[in-house]
C-alpha cells in the first residue's frame, strides 16, 4: 500500500503540472486519459488494501485485476458479504460499481439500503443521479425508498436544498408516488418561494 501511495502522489503531481503533449513524450505515448485511468485504479488498490482486501502482489498486477469486470464483480460481492457495513466500505463498493458496467442491478438495491441506514445523504443524492441512466434499477422497492428518504431529510441550508431540487428534477419516478411535503416546507423555510410554488404545481399536475 505504501508503494501504491507513492505512485498516486507522483501521478497526481505529473497530471497537475504537465500538458498532454508533454505527458505523451515522457510516458511512452501515454496521454492524460490513460494516466488518469491508471490513477483511478491505484486509488482503488489503496482503498481495498485499507479494508484488508489486497488484490495481488504489486500495484500493476492489482490494477490488472480491476480491469477485469468479472473480477470487479467478485470483489464487490466479497465486500457486500463481509457484513458490518461502514460508510467507507459502502462508498468504495459504489465507486467500484460505477467503475464497471457489468454490476447486477440487485447490488445497487443493497447499496441504496445501506446508504439510507447509514444516513449518507450526500452520497445518496449523487448516487440517485447516477442511477438515472440505469432504468433496470428503477422498479426495485429500495430505489423508491431511497428517494423517499432523501426527500424527507431536512436541508441544512439553501445550497443543500437546491441540490436536492436539482436531483429531483431528473427523478424518473411518478411524483404522486413520492411525498414532497417536507421538501416543500424546507423551500418555504429557506425562502425558496418560487421553488415551493413549482413543487406545488408539479404535484398537482402529477
Amino acid at each position: 500500500m505504501y508503494r501504491s501511495s507513492r505512485k498516486i502522489r507522483a501521478l497526481e503531481c505529473l497530471l497537475s503540472s504537465a500538458d498532454d503533449t508533454h505527458l505523451q513524450t515522457c510516458t511512452s505515448s501515454l496521454g492524460s486519459a490513460a494516466l488518469r485511468r491508471h490513477l483511478t485504479l491505484l486509488r482503488f488498490v489503496t482503498r481495498l488494501a485499507k479494508l484488508n482486501l489486497p488484490l495481488a502482489e504489486g500495484a500493476s498486477a492489482a490494477c490488472d485485476v480491476l480491469e477485469d469486470p468479472d473480477k470487479v464483480t467478485l470483489i464487490v460481492e466479497s465486500l457486500l458479504k463481509g457484513g458490518g457495513g461502514s460508510i467507507e466500505k459502502v462508498e468504495l463498493v459504489a465507486d467500484l460499481c460505477l467503475h464497471t458496467s457489468s454490476i447486477s442491478p440487485k447490488v445497487w438495491t443493497v447499496l441504496l439500503k445501506q446508504m439510507v441506514q447509514l444516513n449518507m445523504t450526500d452520497r445518496l443524492r449523487s448516487t440517485l443521479l447516477e442511477l438515472n441512466r440505469l432504468p433496470q434499477v428503477w422498479h426495485f422497492q429500495e430505489y423508491e425508498e431511497a428517494w423517499r428518504h432523501l426527500l424527507k431529510k431536512p436541508s441544512s441550508d439553501r445550497d443543500e436544498c437546491a441540490r436536492t431540487l436539482e436531483v429531483l428534477s431528473c427523478c424518473p419516478l411518478a411524483l404522486e408516488d413520492l411525498n414532497l411535503d417536507t421538501l416543500r416546507a424546507e423551500c418555504k423555510r429557506l425562502g425558496l418561494l418560487e421553488e415551493e410554488r413549482r413543487l406545488s404545481t408539479r404535484n398537482k399536475v402529477a
